[in-house]
């Protein structure tokens, strides 16, 4: 037998080694990940569920609050699921995974507090970190609701919908100067639900506590209209 006729199979099984290697690395961090996710649910006084029908559990979650975030994408699935009362609030916190194309790879992976009810009484909005894509989109018409007396919000956001009259009152001076302040936040505010975000991945366990505290501060401070 060839010198390479054996190298071809000892070729393959390095490949599948290789890649059984990344899968057993990935399934490690994502245990990992769960474990401390499961702490931090004891710690905001949650109940927790790692990974029990994780398709599923976005169909739920949907049909408990329907906001624009669960809806319009592919492959979604939900994991590290939380949920309980916190602030006198009904609260779900989850590790949320998506495509944006049918076809294709590159997914987004994003940890998500939605509040079931939250937004009652609130107008139906977006708001997210300003970016290029969006400036121009103003330009061709897309509008973008900006507050004149604080600049600092509206430069490092961009907040739209369709009654704007109603989301200027509902975005109070606190709210205005709070969230200006910091950077990355993401909310959307549909049919009297609240979902919101911070950032493009997901969040280290221990940032969780902040974002869901952050979220139920942001609540508060949003006026209904």
């Amino acid at each position: 037998m060839t010198s390479a006729a054996i190298t071809g199979p000892l070729d393959l099984l390095w490949a599948l080694g290789a890649i059984a290697a990344i899968f057993a690395v990935i399934a490690w961090r994502e245990r990992r990940r769960s474990r401390a996710m499961a702490a931090v649910a004891e710690t905001l006084g949650l109940t927790f569920e790692a990974n029990v029908d994780a398709q599923g559990t976005v169909a739920a979650l949907r049909a408990l609050a329907d906001v624009p975030l669960l809806g319009r994408r592919f492959h979604q699935s939900s994991t590290n699921a939380m949920a309980g009362r916190r602030g006198g609030r009904e609260v779900r916190v989850f590790d949320f995974t998506f495509r944006h194309r049918k076809r294709g790879r590159g997914y987004t992976e994003l940890t998500v507090v939605l509040l079931p009810g939250g937004g009652a009484g609130l107008p139906d909005f977006v708001l997210a970190p300003e970016n290029v894509l969006q400036k121009l989109g103003e330009v061709f018409g897309c509008e973008d609701i900006d507050f004149l007396t604080h600049s600092e919000f509206s430069e490092r956001y961009h907040l739209r919908g369709a009654d704007e009259a109603a989301i200027r009152r509902a975005f109070s001076a606190e709210a205005l100067e709070t969230i200006g302040r910091e950077c990355g936040w993401h909310v959307e505010v549909a049919n009297g639900h609240l979902a919101a975000y911070r950032g493009t991945k997901r969040l280290s366990p221990k940032k969780v506590p902040d974002l869901v505290d952050g979220t139920l501060r942001i609540v508060e401070m949003l006026a209904p209209r």
